[in-house]
């Protein structure tokens, strides 16, 4: 069904082949035919509404003409739009999105002075966005979520509860509400203002980011939303958070961000990584029979809880 929608909204020559990429979030899918190569996204049912994901598509095209950041250029289709929808055999109506192919390999995440120069260079690049965000007043009407307390690893938590993730006993459940108690009440002393609040992509993480002749490439800007900036910086060390190497990787990153923009509080980057963690640990609680998410859970709950007491120690008593 994919193959016929896509002959009849763009002008493309026959054959079009379509091999599948990735399922997770959304499905994506390597497309070409003689002349054209893109990757198309197919949004999981549900999982946005088309607001949403035309909001993150105005985004993309601004990044595109005021930065000299590189991320995914979306397509226009002959009708004009750039979300296009198409209802499959279920009978529901999905939302897809034709991206320009970039070329690159996912960062490797090693402790070698390659990575630690790839994350100075990842920083430099939040820094940028950031940056386009701050001078760009329309970004505040965009429909995208926002990444408060909450809607993060709160009450109304939208990639689902940590309380879910297996093997969270009564003594563990108590250690990481207490954390989670601690963070609600330093975000709130932090506060939103315009100096460490905006749109943000909220998971450049290595998994998102492709390197290319030394250039860096920052993709799928699905999660895009509201949230405080240095929630861009806790993203870079996802679920290597509690390892030897995520302070080094931390360090690079700040130092590439201060090259191009002040990092507004040193003192809640912890408070961002662990909020992070309990964030990826309910997410991975919310599908757990997917077998990748099987292998990332393994050790999880251990590397949660050494973060979550050292946490506790140092800003419980302040």
């Amino acid at each position: 069904m994919l193959v016929d929608d896509l002959k009849g909204k763009y002008s493309w020559d026959n054959p079009i082949t379509i091999h599948p990429i990735l399922i997770s979030e959304n499905s994506t899918y390597f497309i070409k035919d003689t002349k054209n190569i893109a990757v198309l996204r197919l949004s999981r049912y549900g999982y946005h509404t088309l607001d949403e994901i035309n909001s993150e598509m105005e985004w993309l095209i601004q990044i595109n003409k005021t930065t000299d950041i590189i991320v995914p250029i979306p397509l226009l289709a002959n009708n004009k739009k750039i979300v296009q929808q198409i209802t499959m055999l279920d009978g529901k109506t999905y939302n897809y999105v034709v991206f320009k192919y970039l070329e690159g390999n996912e960062v490797s995440v090693c402790n070698t002075q390659q990575t630690l120069l790839y994350y100075q260079m990842i920083g430099k690049n939040v820094a940028m966005l950031h940056n386009q965000v701050s001078m760009w007043e329309e970004s505040k009407n965009l429909d995208r979520i926002a990444y408060n307390f909450n809607n993060t690893i709160g009450e109304n938590a939208i990639w689902g509860r940590w309380q879910d993730f297996d093997n969270v006993d009564k003594l563990a459940q108590k250690t990481i509400q207490k954390a989670c108690d601690i963070i609600q009440n330093r975000l709130q002393t932090y506060g939103k203002t315009n100096s460490n609040w905006g749109l943000i992509h909220s998971d450049i993480r290595p998994a998102n980011i492709l390197i290319d002749n030394e250039k860096i490439k920052i993709i799928d800007f699905d999660d895009t939303g509201f949230g405080w900036y240095l929630s861009d910086l806790a993203a870079s060390v996802s679920f290597i958070e509690h390892t030897e190497i995520a302070p080094k990787l931390i360090k690079e990153w700040i130092k590439g961000y201060t090259c191009i923009r002040e990092l507004d509080n040193y003192d809640e980057i912890d408070t961002f990584i662990l909020m992070r963690r309990l964030q990826l640990m309910s997410w991975l609680a919310s599908r757990k029979n997917s077998d990748p998410v099987k292998n990332l859970s393994i050790g999880f709950l251990d590397g949660t809880m050494k973060l979550t007491k050292h946490y506790i120690d140092y800003y419980g008593k302040k």
